[in-house]
């Protein structure tokens, strides 16, 4: 390639490689371009692959064969600086476009992170990471059987002499207004209360509506916190008016051998050996999950590190953003509804990720250097990574 290029390595960890093309060699690849579309898009009033230069720059327009051709140079351009310098890049690149005008020579710059260097890597035979033991007693498991109780609980309609009160379903009609006028989706029908609740509802909503009766219509003022993710209600009082429609009382199953059946088992007393079991387990995995976590933890904290790439750690806080994005859309919720439920912003969530980025981004060279020292390499990073931490829990945890 007709191309010059100088390497200028900063000491933020990263590296930038300003570029020259010449004229000719854009022209000609131009005609690349060119070629490419003729052979592969038909012309008419030609035969295929046989359009002439000046219908396809008509039909594509200059400009468009331009920046393809340049678009396509700097690209073909990094690749052979990388290949030549032997460098190994830790993310994407950042182009910069110096002057780029057709019929002369281009000038463009590409800043590449790099892999931050270890400084001090510790031997992790000589750190400790504490195990932890955790005993499942009987207070757990009937802890959990409660909880089984409460699933199965069941609601009946109550008698117009009973009250409203904490535990029951009411279904009301609500409407809520401010200074007389009705707020937007201020007003519901048939909307089901759960009293048991009352951390679900704006603050004081529950305790307004105990200790009244079917048929009644029962008006107060509230206030929505300030900090409620709708910024139009936030801080705002309002009339609140509830028609109580209905009231339903809820009964829980007794625990009987008959309940314990319910989920499988001959009796109370192997369902209560079951769930032991259960908790045995799942504590047995979260302390994997602590131990595996807090090793690499502990070796990234005795560790030293040189510069780590600006840019590297905002493409990582950007990975971090679209799995966060990923996971939202997993629970069939818009991103943008998100935001505004949790009343935060992109820029936010993007600041408060930064310091989980850096780390993430010490763990992974970390984790890379302890595989070279100890030889160990997977199918993929993956499953290297499995590898190097099992290894680090087998040395590290006591």
């Amino acid at each position: 390639m007709i191309m010059q290029y100088t390497l200028n390595k900063n000491t933020a960890g990263e590296i930038k490689i300003e570029f020259t093309i010449t004229a000719t060699e854009v022209d000609h690849q131009e005609l690349v371009v060119i070629n490419e579309v003729n052979q592969n898009r038909s012309f008419p009033g030609f035969r295929p692959g046989k359009a002439s230069v000046e219908k396809i720059r008509e039909v594509m327009g200059d400009k468009v064969v331009f920046e393809t051709a340049i678009e396509r140079l700097m690209k073909k351009a990094l690749s052979e600086a990388i290949e030549q310098e032997d460098i190994i890049p830790a993310g994407q690149p950042w182009y910069e476009e110096g002057s780029v005008k057709k019929g002369e020579e281009v000038s463009f710059s590409v800043t590449l992170p790099l892999y931050p260097t270890v400084t001090t890597l510790p031997d992790p035979t000589t750190l400790t990471f504490s195990k932890q033991t955790t005993v499942v007693g009987e207070a757990e498991v009937e802890v959990l059987l409660g909880k089984l109780r409460e699933s199965r609980e069941e609601y009946s309609e109550a008698g117009a002499e009973v009250m409203t009160a904490v535990g029951q379903k009411i279904t009301v009609d609500l409407e809520i207004k401010r200074e007389g006028v009705m707020i937007p989706g201020g007003k519901t029908e048939n909307y089901l209360v759960f009293t048991k609740y009352p951390e679900n509802y704006l603050p004081g909503f529950i305790e307004k509506l105990l200790n009244h009766r079917l048929g009644e219509a029962v008006e107060f003022k509230l206030a929505f916190p300030a900090d409620y993710a709708n910024e139009t209600l936030a801080g705002g009082e309002f009339d609140f008016l509830v028609n109580i429609k209905g009231i339903a009382v809820v009964s829980v199953p007794e625990l009987t051998d008959d309940f314990a059946k319910k989920y499988g088992k001959t009796d109370l007393e192997a369902l209560r050996t079951q769930i032991s079991e259960n908790l045995i387990a799942e504590n047995a995995e979260a302390e994997n999950n602590r131990q595996q976590q807090g090793v690499v933890e502990l070796l990234v904290e005795n560790s030293k590190f040189g510069p780590i790439s600006e840019l590297l750690i905002n493409q990582e806080v950007n990975k971090m953003l679209a799995e966060l994005k990923s996971w939202v859309n997993s629970k069939e919720v818009e991103f943008e509804d998100y935001l505004k439920r949790e009343g935060v912003t992109v820029d936010k969530i993007k600041l408060d990720f930064t310091p989980r980025a850096i780390q993430r981004i010490k763990a992974g060279i970390v984790l890379g250097e302890i595989a070279k020292k100890q030889g160990l390499a997977g199918e993929t990073d993956q499953k290297t990574w499995k590898l190097v931490i099992d290894y680090l829990v087998g040395v590290m945890v006591k």
